[in-house]
């Protein structure tokens, strides 16, 4: 499944949400920092795969 795709499970909010998220993450200088936005960014990909499953579509395994 290509990232084109999986963007398409989550409205417009939740991409700027996971933009805003990665972009603190890579800018992290706090072990906080980086469990809170690592977190924020989990419960995310855990809303894209029920929606995933929901649709019929196989969730992808995804680590991180």
């Amino acid at each position: 499944m290509s990232r084109k795709e999986v963007f398409d499970y989550l409205d417009d909010q939740e991409k700027e949400d996971l933009a805003e998220w990665t972009e603190e993450l890579k800018n992290a200088q706090s072990t906080k920092a980086v469990k809170l936005y690592s977190s924020k960014i989990k419960e995310l990909l855990g809303t894209i795969e029920q929606r995933m499953i929901s649709s019929g579509e196989e969730a992808a395994t995804v680590s991180f």
